[in-house]
């Protein structure tokens, strides 16, 4: 099933409490909504799809298998913290992260994403956007960078765990420094 909130242009939600999201499909936050999260959220199952405007001063976990789909802009202050075993898809608008992201399902950048703290990416990360920001951006998995850009004052490290796969035919933007200390695999496309 899905549920949809549809929301009056200019509606709020506040959560300084606890919400359990236990849907076995898609909610959907829509244009219109502003959800503020100063407490916690729990995603439980499925797939959180926001497209109104998601700020994150709290904890919002994801529970193995399930999704945060993210279209529409996401921000997270210092104070926030994403975090979890679900998979994360930045897939439109531009996202700024200044606070914890310990998400070890995959992670999708689409878009621009910007993480302004040192950040950890354990499992897969899927880049056709730009992924930039100021903090140290390690990959202990996959980064499979098929287009876009590496951006940003920060730096993007390979550990020896890690591998960096240029795939696809399209250009790939290097705009910040680059640490290879695990394999850096060339399959196609061009590197600028």
């Amino acid at each position: 099933g899905h549920y949809r909130h549809r929301a009056a242009e200019g509606a709020e939600v506040l959560n300084e409490g606890l919400i359990e999201m236990d849907v076995p499909g898609t909610v959907y936050l829509n244009t219109g909504l502003s959800f503020e999260n100063q407490g916690r959220v729990e995603e439980r199952q499925g797939t959180l799809a926001n497209h109104g405007s998601l700020s994150n001063h709290g904890v919002v976990e994801l529970s193995s298998g399930t999704s945060l789909a993210l279209p529409s802009p996401y921000t997270q202050s210092a104070t926030g913290t994403l975090t979890g075993s679900g998979d994360v898809e930045f897939t439109g608008g531009a996202h700024t992260l200044e606070g914890a992201y310990t998400v070890t399902g995959s992670t999708r950048v689409a878009t621009t994403v910007d993480f302004n703290t040192d950040t950890v990416f354990t499992d897969e990360v899927l880049l056709t956007g730009t992924l930039g920001g100021s903090g140290i951006l390690t990959v202990e998995g996959t980064l499979d960078w098929s287009g876009g850009s590496l951006a940003g004052p920060g730096t993007m490290r390979v550990a020896d765990t890690g591998v960096l796969i240029l795939s696809g035919a399209g250009y790939k933007n290097l705009n910040r420094g680059l640490e290879n200390n695990g394999t850096l695999r060339w399959t196609d496309g061009r590197f600028n």
